[in-house]
């Protein structure tokens, strides 16, 4: 038997080099010693009566329980290992299990933040947990896990049977998962002596399906991390605040009814379980689980906040006051049977995404809508803009790629034409392009209107974020001078092939030309001190560039993939090549880099190795072409990019030929070498009596050598090399 059993053993080890995993293993206690010398830094489940345990021998912790007991007592010892720690995050399903008796020689087990709530998911009639009052780490009081001095609830069993539960007044932390799948549970009352509250310490979604109803205490500020969907009355403490920024509190708790405030609290009142600020002048929370079908919102009010009355889907009618002036984003989103709101003319702010998922979205807005800010229908070929509109949104600054807001029109694929209604004291349409009633900002030219060249009125400062994106007729866009910034995304993906931007213009937005993938010239005005990210990312046709000599910094990306560059130069004043700057740009050969650049990206010429998924390399064909001594020629050094010092330019022995041939050639080579060996020749080059050979100090050391015939025969050997010089 032990002969079968260790070869059994060395067997599975060489076939996994890391675990064993043997299934209803049952051993004898003759076994044990010779098995505990083949185990050691293994795990794997092994079988003791009618229950299987999972065991990390080299640790001597218990992992995992699986069993149809109602009732186990941890083993001190299990198969092949001496038993230390327990812990029971690698579980599987025990349905019938309500009592875990852990042995004094075992301790519960500590290290990554173990035991959790979410290590007993797999025991939902769990009733009681024992442990040794010798515990260095753990104690329960009646079934509850605690913590050794009963300042942190670990875990309250899932399966106990009573209803309402105090935590005892000696707690101080309610622990992440505490209170997971407690089903039985339908009130927690938690006292003042709590000051924190673990991340979804009642999860979550259907396993606390029957706590509707949990009071805290005055310490907790943040609610955002409870987790339990079926609470329908919350009765927070004094000290809640930044409910507008508590995402749950307004698309999580669905069945909410009340939250209610106790007035000692400085930010927020209630009425009926309604959160408004403190005076009631903001109305900030109306629960999406309140049963009511109309509602009257006080006459104090002046603003109701967003997403204000999200996801109630019980509502029908809300009746606003005579005064009420700003209604702010998503205020009454995803109220599906919403179809009657009075809008008093008071209301200066009142956006359309207000009434995003309504019944009024799909059958028409009340009228007194005063800003556009979702998307337009793609259907549409016409829209006009209602004359109490006083703002459209277009396509701003990414903010880490979080909040960013969108032109409405962006993806009206088929739109012609967008008109104004006579009386819009805001916007206006000049042949079925929408501006400013100034005519000094175009906020959307139709992606569908017919024409290859548009010219900007010469009013025009401002072309709007987004507001050529997708459009697939024009090829040239005419920009006047005196026009001043161009936004986010303003031609983005569109099919232009030239744009000259004038000399009035100082700010470009990030992505403004990405993806022009017919753009083949750019000309950037002499005001632009800042690339932004992404400024012509994947613009694969740019053959040609200039760049303005204010131009100073870049962010990451500009020219990422224009793989059409051949030759590029830097500005002097010029600080930085950013991330990726001219990544995967395979037909760039020369880059001149001016010697204030201080800092280049490791990433900035990468190209992709051919056949990987992810891997990069630095170009073979790249030349840069750089001051001597300067930061680029260290970081062309460093990163095995070719240089060609900027100083070289001049010399005639590069431009013109050594051999005055006017071309660069082998024979060049020879004849430095020459004067090298010319034994009579006096060095260093500053004292030659022949004018032209102090022109062949290639290398600019002070000396003529062969390092300087090597040069020129590495620019002759450099196949991407033009000739002449010059050239």
């Amino acid at each position: 038997m032990k002969l079968k059993l260790i070869s059994g053993i060395l067997a599975a080890v060489i076939a996994t080099s890391a675990c064993v995993t043997i299934t209803h293993a049952q051993t004898t206690d003759s076994e044990t010693a010779e098995m505990e010398t083949y185990y050691t830094g293994l795990e794997g489940w092994f079988g003791i009566g009618n229950s299987n345990y999972y065991i990390d021998f080299g640790a001597g912790t218990l992992l995992g329980i699986e069993t149809n007991e109602e009732e186990i007592i941890i083993p001190e010892k299990c198969s092949a290992s001496t038993i230390w720690d327990a812990a029971f995050y690698a579980s599987k399903e025990c349905p019938n299990l309500k009592k875990i008796t852990i042995p004094a020689s075992v301790t519960v087990y500590k290290e990554l933040n173990h035991p959790s709530g979410s290590d007993f998911i797999y025991f939902p009639k769990l009733e009681e947990i024992v442990i040794s009052e010798n515990d260095p780490n753990y104690i329960t009081v009646d079934g509850v896990l605690l913590s050794k001095d009963k300042t942190e609830l670990v875990y309250y069993p899932c399966g106990k049977s009573e209803s309402v539960y105090t935590v005892p007044s000696y707690v101080k932390t309610i622990c992440p998962y505490a209170f997971e799948r407690a089903n039985n549970l339908s009130e927690i009352i938690i006292p003042n002596t709590v000051t924190k509250i673990g991340n979804y310490a009642f999860d979550g979604l259907n396993y606390c399906k029957n706590l509707t109803k949990i009071s805290f205490p005055d310490s907790i500020e943040d609610y955002n991390a409870l987790g339990c969907t079926g609470i329908k009355i919350l009765n927070a403490g004094s000290g809640i605040k930044n409910i507008e920024d508590s995402w749950q509190l307004y698309s999580y708790y669905d069945e909410l009814e009340e939250l209610n405030i106790p007035e000692s609290n400085p930010y927020y009142s209630s009425v009926d379980g309604v959160v408004f600020n403190k005076d009631k002048t903001k109305l900030v929370l109306y629960p999406g689980g309140r049963q009511q079908k109309t509602y009257t919102v006080p006459d104090t009010v002046k603003t109701i906040a967003k997403n204000a009355f999200c996801g109630n889907e019980n509502i029908s009618e809300i009746i606003l006051p005579d005064g009420l002036t700003t209604i702010e984003s998503s205020a009454f989103s995803g109220c599906k049977n919403l179809s009657k709101v009075n809008i008093p003319v008071s209301a200066v702010s009142v956006p359309e995404s207000a009434f995003s998922g309504t019944l009024l979205e799909q059958n028409g807005l009340p009228e007194g809508i005063t800003g556009l800010d979702t998307l337009l229908d793609e259907s549409l070929t016409e829209f006009t803009v209602p004359k109490s509109v006083n703002s459209i949104q277009v396509t701003g600054e990414y903010a880490g790629y979080v909040g960013t807001t969108r032109n409405i029109f962006q993806n009206s694929k088929v739109l012609e034409k967008i008109d104004v209604e006579e009386g819009n004291q805001y916007f206006t349409s000049v042949d079925g392009v929408l501006y400013s009633k100034d005519m000094t900002r175009l906020i959307a030219y139709p992606i569908n209107k017919a024409g290859d060249t548009y010219t900007l009125p010469e009013t025009v400062k401002e072309i709007c974020g987004g507001s050529f994106q997708n459009n697939k007729h024009l090829s040239e866009v005419i920009i006047p001078n005196g026009a001043t910034a161009i936004g986010v995304d303003a031609f983005h993906t569109s099919n232009i092939k030239k744009i000259d931007i004038p000399e009035s213009v100082a700010k470009i937005g990030m992505q403004a030309f990405s993806h022009c993938e017919q753009l083949e010239e750019v000309v950037l005005s002499g005001k632009i001190s800042q690339l932004k990210e992404s400024t012509f990312y994947g613009c694969k046709n740019l053959k040609t560039i200039t760049l303005p000599d204010t131009l100073t910094s870049m962010e990451w990306g500009p020219f990422c993939g224009c793989e059409s560059l051949t030759e590029v130069e830097l500005p002097a004043g010029l600080t930085n090549i950013s991330d990726s700057a001219f990544k995967e740009t395979s037909s760039l050969k020369k880059i001149v880099i001016p010697s204030s650049v201080t800092d280049i990206a490791w990433t900035a010429f990468q190209l992709k190795v051919p056949d990987t998924w992810n891997s990069y390399e630095q170009p073979k064909s790249l030349t840069i072409f750089c001051n001597k001594g300067s930061y680029a020629e260290s970081f062309a050094k460093e990163e095995g990019i070719s240089f060609f010092y900027i100083e070289n330019l001049n010399i005639p022995a590069i431009n013109g030929g050594a051999n005055h041939t006017g071309k660069l050639e082998a024979a060049d080579s020879a004849v430095i070498l020459q004067k090298v060996l010319n034994s009579g020749y006096k060095m260093p080059v500053e004292n030659a009596t022949d004018d032209y050979l102090k022109y062949i100090d290639v290398d600019l050391d002070g000396k003529i050598t062969a390092s300087d015939a090597t040069q020129v025969m590495q620019k002759v050997l450099n196949s991407s090399y033009k000739m002449p010089i010059e050239r």
